[in-house]
C-alpha cells in the first residue's frame, strides 16, 4: 500500500460458478470476504459482488484479463493463467485439490483393489475434461487419456466403458457421486488409492487491478496468522475429507513439470497433509492406518 494516498473504495467483482451445482463457491466467496474484512484496518472499505459465469476456462481467462465484467476469480493454476493475471499464491483449499479420488463403476472395485503401482494404473484409461487445467498433466505423466466435456456426460462415458476411471478432487468426488448416482446407479468412489497431482487453486486478479491483488494477499495472510484460515478450511472441507476415507489409501504421485518455481511449497502451513499432524487425524478419523506408498 502507498502511504498517504487516498483511494476510492476497492471494488471486487468476483467470477463464480453456480453455487446450486457447486456449493464450494459459497465457501470461496466467504473466504474472500473474510480476507477483505481482515484488511480493512490497513486498506479501508471495499465492495464485493459476484457474477455467475457459465463459461469455459479459456473464456473466463479472457474476462479476467479485461477486468470489466469481473476482476477476481478462482481456478487451478497453470502457466498461462499465472502469466496473464496476478496470482495470489496461497492455495484457497490448502491444496486439497492436489489429491484426486477416482470415480469408477463400483462393480469393478475388486479389479481396482489390485492396482499397486503407477505402472499398473497406466494400463487403464483416465477420463479428463477437454478444458481442465490438469488435462495436459495427465498426458505428461504417460497416462492413457480420453477427453470429454461436461461432468454428467463423462459420468455416462465412464459407465459405458469409454474409459476406466474419472479423477476428481476430494470434495468433488463426494459431491458428484451423490449428484450423478440417480442417472448412474453404479457410480462409486474407488476405495483403495488416490492420485497426487500438484496443481494448486488460487485467487487470480485482473492485471489492471494490482492494488486489489495486494490487498487480498495481505488479508489472507492475516487469516492464516490468526488461525481463521485453517478453521474455515476444516469447517467446510472436513466432512468431505472424512467421507472420502483418505486414510490408508495407496498414493500415486504424478509430476507437474510446469508448476511455477514461485509455488510456496516450502510454507508447510499452507498445505493440507493427510499423512501428518492434525491433518492426519482429520483424514483418518478414529482409525490410525499406516500410509502406503508404492
Amino acid at each position: 500500500m502507498w502511504p498517504g494516498v487516498t483511494h476510492a473504495e476497492d471494488d471486487y467483482l468476483m467470477a463464480i460458478r453456480d453455487p446450486q451445482t457447486d456449493p464450494s463457491q459459497n465457501y470461496l466467496v466467504q473466504l474472500l470476504q473474510a480476507a477483505l474484512e481482515a484488511s480493512k484496518p490497513q486498506y479501508g472499505p471495499y465492495k464485493l459482488s459476484t457474477e455467475i459465469l457459465s463459461m469455459q476456462r479459456r473464456r473466463v481467462l479472457v474476462e479476467l484479463q479485461s477486468g470489466q465484467l469481473v476482476n477476481v476469480g478462482i481456478q487451478l493454476t497453470s502457466p498461462d493463467w499465472e502469466q496473464a493475471l496476478l496470482p495470489i499464491r496461497i492455495p484457497v483449499d490448502k491444496g486439497l485439490t492436489n489429491f484426486r479420488i477416482a470415480l469408477i463403476d463400483g462393480r469393478r472395485q475388486e479389479e481396482f483393489s489390485h492396482i499397486k503401482s503407477l505402472q499398473q494404473l497406466r494400463q487403464l484409461a483416465v477420463g479428463v475434461g477437454e478444458q481442465w487445467a490438469t488435462r495436459d498433466l495427465y498426458y505428461q505423466n504417460d497416462l492413457h487419456v480420453v477427453t470429454g466435456n461436461s461432468n454428467s456426460g463423462m459420468a455416462g462415458m465412464l459407465m459405458q466403458g469409454r474409459f476406466d476411471y474419472f479423477p476428481r478432487s476430494v470434495e468433488e468426488a463426494v459431491r458428484e457421486t451423490k449428484a450423478l448416482s440417480p442417472s448412474n446407479p453404479n457410480l462409486a468412489m474407488e476405495k483403495t488409492f488416490m492420485i497426487y497431482l500438484p496443481v494448486p487453486r488460487y485467487f487470480f486478479i485482473s492485471p489492471h487491478a494490482p492494488r486489489l491483488a495486494e490487498r487480498l494477499k495481505a488479508g489472507l495472510e492475516k487469516l492464516i496468522a490468526s488461525g481463521d484460515f485453517d478453521r474455515a478450511f476444516r469447517d467446510y472441507y472436513g466432512p468431505a475429507i472424512v467421507e472420502a476415507g483418505l486414510c490408508g489409501r495407496t498414493i500415486f504421485r504424478l509430476k507437474n513439470a510446469s508448476l511455477s518455481p514461485e509455488t510456496p511449497l516450502e510454507r508447510r502451513n499452507l498445505w493440507f497433509d493427510p499423512f501428518s499432524g492434525a491433518d492426519r487425524k482429520l483424514a483418518c478419523g478414529a482409525a490410525d492406518k499406516p500410509r502406503k506408498t508404492p
